[in-house]
Order: C-alpha cells, then sequence, then structure tokens
C-alpha cells in the first residue's frame, strides 16, 4: 500500500472559499481603518476649533503614513489569511478525499492531518469510525469462513454417506445461529 503523502501543492487549493475568506478579512480591515481615518480627522485640534483642516504638510504626511500603514495590513492579512485558511480547507480536502474512499468500501486508510490543522478531534472520530468499519467487517468475514467451513464439512459428510443426523443437525443450528447473529449485527447499523 502506497503512503499518501499529506502536502499541500499550490497556494490556493479551494480558491473561491480561500479568496472569499481572505476578502472578508481584508474588508474588515479596510473598514476598521477607513473608520479610523473618518475618528481621526473628526477629532483633531483643527476640527475642535471649528477650523477647516490645515493642508500643512504634517496633514498629508500623517494621511500618507496612514495609508501606507493601511497597505501593510491589507498584505499581511492577505498571506496570513491564506495560511489559516490552509488550515481549515486542507483538511476538508482530506476529509473529502477519505469519505470517498470509505464510501468506495475501501476502510484501510486513516486520516492523517498536518500539525496545525483544524479538525483535528473530528479527524480523530473519523478514524474511529473506520477502525469500528474494519472490525464489524473482520467480524462478518469471521462469521462467513465459519459458514464455508461448516458447509465443506456437511458437504464432505453427505457425499461419503458417513453422516450422522444429530451431528448434522447441530451443524445446520450452528450455521443458523451464526447468520442470524450476522444478520442482527447489521440490521441494527441500518436501523440507526
Amino acid at each position: 500500500m502506497s503512503q499518501v503523502q499529506n502536502r499541500r501543492r499550490g497556494k490556493l487549493i479551494d480558491k473561491r472559499f480561500q479568496v472569499k475568506f481572505v476578502a472578508m478579512a481584508v474588508s474588515v480591515l479596510v473598514t476598521l481603518a477607513l473608520g479610523f481615518l473618518v475618528l481621526w480627522s473628526a477629532s483633531g485640534p483643527a476640527a475642535k476649533a471649528g477650523t477647516p483642516a490645515p493642508q500643512g504638510e504634517s496633514s498629508s504626511l500623517a494621511l500618507l503614513g496612514l495609508l501606507v500603514l493601511t497597505l501593510l495590513l491589507v498584505m499581511v492579512t492577505v498571506i496570513f489569511g491564506i495560511r489559516f485558511s490552509h488550515r481549515i480547507v486542507g483538511p476538508i480536502y482530506a476529509f473529502n478525499r477519505n469519505m470517498n474512499w470509505v464510501k468506495e468500501g475501501n476502510y484501510t486508510r486513516d486520516l492523517k492531518l498536518r500539525d496545525g490543522d483544524e479538525f483535528q478531534n473530528l479527524a480523530i472520530t473519523f478514524n474511529a469510525m473506520q477502525s469500528a468499519l474494519r472490525r464489524r467487517t473482520r467480524d462478518d468475514l469471521d462469521t462467513v469462513e465459519r459458514v464455508q467451513s461448516t458447509l465443506t464439512e456437511v458437504k464432505s459428510a453427505a457425499q461419503s454417506g458417513d453422516y450422522d443426523g444429530a451431528e448434522l443437525l447441530r451443524a445446520l443450528e450452528a450455521l443458523d445461529k451464526d447468520l442470524v447473529e450476522m444478520h442482527k449485527r447489521n440490521e441494527k447499523l441500518l436501523a440507526g
């Protein structure tokens, strides 16, 4: 069985979600910056004196500094927004992949997330579910093996003509018991 690597290959895994996520973070940041700018200009010394704001160099420099700071914060928000969204989108991608494997009947591959990814507890629960599915499948296979073995014995005895009616009845009752138990176990799973 080949080991599945858990590396993210591109900058954006789910472009639609990640762009929307980063856009929301940037819009919150820009809204805060604009609100700060409005509050700053409304509470300045010229606003308190009731005179128009001076058109001097210091006011323009302060505005330029605020714009540069806002641009830097937007860039940092985009970079960290994409990095953080990877910790959400990457696990969702891994969950989808593993759920498709389970849907196809493959319970052998445990879900592995990177350190720092979100949904670690959900991955533990998912892996426990797969383990339970493997255990139930093994139990059913054991039952099928017992049934096949008993049927082979009964068939051999019938072919040789060397069988005891009481022994045959015990073998058939054991088969019936195994099949009824397996049926009940699986019916409980489907009944919820």
